[in-house]
């Protein structure tokens, strides 16, 4: 399955065109998926000398928001790639780190599956 990064904030949005979208079964491939509440876009980011360039916060055992579970966008670090790439904010919520979700899952998973991942990493 593809990887997606949930953006929850609305001033984020990143224009589409309807070639970029296939949704099969409520599932987003190939790109940008809207709908009033969120955006799912692929993120492919080069971990550099100084790694992705952000920071995280949340998972089933520390919300970072109140009775939400998500992984979400803490900081983006000046110069790192996240920065560097422009389509990652403070908010954004990490759904899966080269297709294993971090849906509902501990902090440590999460951070775990960031490290883990490569130099190569699809949000």
């Amino acid at each position: 399955p593809s990887s997606f990064v949930q953006s929850v904030q609305k001033e984020s949005f990143q224009s589409k065109t309807p070639r970029e979208t296939t949704q099969v079964d409520g599932v987003v491939e190939n790109g940008v998926h809207d709908s009033p509440q969120y955006q799912c876009v692929d993120i492919v980011l080069e971990r550099g000398t100084t790694g992705l360039g952000f920071s995280i916060g949340g998972g089933t055992d520390n919300p970072h928001i109140d009775n939400d579970y998500g992984i979400y966008i803490t900081r983006v670090i000046k110069g790192g790639a996240a920065q560097l790439d422009g389509r990652l904010s403070v908010g954004d919520c990490i759904v899966a780190v080269n297709g294993v979700s971090t849906v509902n899952v501990a902090h440590q998973d999460a951070v775990e599956a960031l490290k883990a991942a490569g130099g190569v990493v699809t949000l």
